[in-house]
């Protein structure tokens, strides 16, 4: 059973295998990042890479396994979960790189820029992406006003928000057109005081750009959607080193979102 007597096709999943996991660990390599989305991906590369390695050995241990009743139900229902989660983490991919691509025929007043990670007085190096992404687009759309969004955590010297107002300004943007949300601790919080800051600004909160991470941008999309915002996505690119990563993670947050 599943075995698989053309070598080089062994050698390709094998491969397969082994790529995926360096993939994985890389961020845990360079950087330290440990989360959902290395773990299960190192997780399910190493088992792709030790099927093709032992597949005779595997095969014949399924075998024996699915001689007897019971065994030969658990072997189905693991197989059936396997292909469940498949394409659930296949139809959740392609929502996530339609949000990253789809855009609404009417444009935005305001961008909200959503906080990530500040090291000192700094932007980590995913918040520096998010913020060329947000000014790129005030650059192309000079009557857009930001909300620049995110407190500040125990281990940061400034919020994130001051952190982002600064990056933006040095850059040029005039600071009348950003404003700051700096008490928000997630992205629901991040939404929810923007909404209020925008409300009182007398700008219209029902359509915002955001700008984060492509991968993120479905997500977000998705907890604006509860509070009756449509979004349009200003996508920040990731590094491919991370991107495996951090995709694989969200497959967990949106689902997390469908469910809670």
């Amino acid at each position: 059973m599943l075995l698989i007597e053309n070598t080089a096709i062994r050698l390709l999943i094998g491969a397969a295998g082994a790529i995926g996991l360096i993939a994985f660990l890389l961020p845990v390599i360079i950087s330290g990042i440990i989360n959902l989305g290395n773990g299960s991906g190192a997780i399910v590369s190493l088992a792709v890479f030790l099927f093709a390695c032992f597949n005779p050995q595997i095969s014949s241990l399924l075998s024996q396994l699915c001689s007897h009743k019971a065994g030969k139900g658990l072997f189905t229902v693991a197989a059936a979960l396997l292909v469940l989660c498949t394409v659930c983490c296949l139809v959740i991919s392609g929502f996530m790189l339609h949000k990253i691509y789809h855009r609404p025929e009417q444009e935005p007043q305001a961008m909200i820029v959503l906080g990530c990670k500040v090291y000192g007085d700094r932007p980590s190096r995913m918040l520096r992406h998010r913020l060329e992404a947000a000014y790129a687009y005030l650059t192309e759309h000079p009557d857009t006003v930001a909300v620049v969004s995110g407190g500040q955590g125990a281990d940061e010297e400034i919020s994130e928000a001051l952190c982002m107002y600064r990056y933006l300004t040095d850059k040029g943007i005039s600071a009348d057109r950003i404003l700051m949300e700096d008490q928000s601790t997630s992205t629901e919080e991040n939404f929810a005081f923007s909404l209020a800051l925008l409300n009182d600004s007398g700008l219209d909160p029902t359509r915002l750009a955001v700008a984060t991470d492509g991968y993120h941008q479905l997500r977000a999309s998705m907890l604006a959607g509860e509070l009756g915002i449509e979004t349009t996505a200003v996508p920040a690119k990731t590094e491919l080193w991370l991107l495996p990563t951090y995709w694989v993670r969200e497959w967990f947050g949106v689902i997390y979102t469908i469910i809670k």
